[in-house]
């Protein structure tokens, strides 16, 4: 916001002010960031080979998860001792794991896959982690990409001059009052104004686009 749109007010940092801030995650910044760093010869060839054997092993316990299945008479007795309802049958793990308060770390033990034990070797507890992160909030995850490809689809859509703002309940006072006063003509335009939010751009186009 600083650097785009700069500011001619206090300035206040929200994470509801960041863009997508399901996407733009602590525990994702390295598979961001790392090959844009590779790129301007910022990243040694010794961080690159770390980086990418952290990468797929993340993809090959992601892989290896959508198959693996808890059987009730072995992952019970942990449900129970964490507060989570037991399991009558044989369940995808995936789908104990969205579960509020339950952890892969905890599971994996416990996983099977194709009615024999999951034999998965033991990947470091950043791999662990990120995988859980993406399978818990895979559904947000989802939805989120979606909203900033359309976005980035519809950037050039223009906005009618006669746009009548405060008819668009969905929005904030404050988004009412800057749209309504600096009358942007496109999306991108709308996109870049100061508190402006990325929610705020989604319900513009779906207001549109109606």
């Amino acid at each position: 916001d600083l650097v785009t749109k700069g500011t001619d007010e206090p300035y206040r940092m929200f994470t509801s002010r960041a863009e997508y801030r399901i996407l733009l995650r602590q525990d994702n910044a390295d598979a961001r960031l790392t090959p844009r760093g590779r790129e301007r010869g910022l990243v040694k060839d010794s961080r690159w080979q770390m980086f990418e054997a952290k990468q797929k092993d993340i993809g090959e316990l992601n892989k290896t998860l959508q198959s693996a299945r808890l059987l009730p008479e072995k992952v019970n007795q942990l449900l129970e001792e964490i507060g989570s309802a037991s399991i009558e049958q044989k369940t995808a793990l995936v789908q104990i794991l969205k579960r509020p308060g339950v952890h892969l770390k905890e599971l994996l033990p416990f996983a099977s896959i194709d009615d024999r034990e999951s034999h998965t070797k033991n990947y470091s507890i950043e791999v662990v982690e990120q995988v859980e992160i993406e399978i818990k909030y895979e559904s947000y995850i989802i939805k989120e990409r979606d909203m900033a490809n359309k976005v980035k689809e519809f950037a050039s859509l223009r906005i009618p001059l006669n746009m009548d703002y405060s008819r668009i309940h969905s929005l904030s006072s404050e988004s009412k009052e800057k749209l309504s006063r600096i009358k942007p003509e496109t999306i991108s335009a709308a996109s870049i104004i100061s508190g402006i939010s990325p929610s705020d751009i989604a319900t513009l186009l779906l207001y549109i686009k109606k």
